[in-house]
């Protein structure tokens, strides 16, 4: 198996050689290095198993999300209806963020009436945020096209295609099964920019495992931390909703 090299510079890790990767079984011994299909469905055990993941078509996150840059302490809330649909509410003391996508349209805007269609990096900022609320199922609904990377200081590294010109990179922990890293490039008029999510803080809510923490950077720099409060799977009602307008 060859290493995998991190997406750009500020990624970089050190890597473990060729001939010495490895995978952990997780009980305690070294196995040949294995393919896609094997570290899918570690994940997807560890998860909850694929009949728990397959039942979850939509969940709803609460939390308090803290932007690094001038952005102060906010109130977040998440929802998730699959890997290419997202809303997202952010009460800030002094403003509101909302950011819609759908069908392959993307809107932002500080409230309700000014929602703006956006295209270009911020749109692609949220179709990678959007997959990422999703990874395991994202995982399991491309394990026929996902690519092993490689390997580097215990963990293994596959890419899935989001979009024709967009890659996630998920990297998992041998000995866990863990996703504990997603990372990307956005390509951009100014020029590409990387984005990471570190993941920790893992719970089961009703039998499928949630990262309660995510710690996120752009372009090498630390932007912001969403920390969980509370995951429910497949709302219903009021708390199936954000305080948007509609969207097709």
């Amino acid at each position: 198996m060859r290493n995998w090299k991190p997406l750009a510079p500020l990624f970089l890790m050190a890597l473990l050689g060729a001939n010495n990767a490895s995978w952990d079984s997780g009980d305690g011994t070294a196995d040949a290095a294995p393919d896609a299909g094997q570290v899918v469905g570690k994940v997807l055990e560890v998860y909850g198993g694929v009949e728990a993941i397959r039942a979850v078509t939509s969940h709803r996150q609460e939390g308090m999300l803290v932007a690094v840059r001038g952005g102060g302490h906010g109130r977040l809330y998440r929802i998730s209806d699959g890997p290419d649909r997202l809303s997202i509410l952010v009460s800030y003391p002094d403003r509101n963020e909302l950011r819609i996508l759908s069908n392959g349209s993307a809107w932002r805007g500080p409230d309700a009436s000014s929602l703006a269609e956006v295209g270009g990096p911020l749109k692609g900022a949220m179709v990678l945020q959007a997959a990422r609320s999703w990874l395991p199922r994202l995982l399991d609904d491309h394990r026929d096209d996902v690519v092993l990377a490689g390997t580097a200081d215990g963990r293994t590294a596959l890419d899935v295609r989001i979009a024709d010109d967009l890659v996630l990179r998920v990297i998992v922990e041998d000995s866990t099964g863990l996703i504990v890293r997603s990372e990307s490039i956005l390509r951009s008029a100014p020029g590409p920019v990387g984005f990471a999510t570190d993941y920790s803080d893992f719970r089961m809510v009703s039998g499928v495992l949630f990262a309660f923490r995510e710690e996120t950077y752009a372009s090498g720099y630390h932007t912001g931390s969403a920390v969980l409060e509370s995951v429910e799977l497949n709302p219903q009602g009021a708390q199936a909703r954000l305080p948007v307008p509609k969207v097709p």
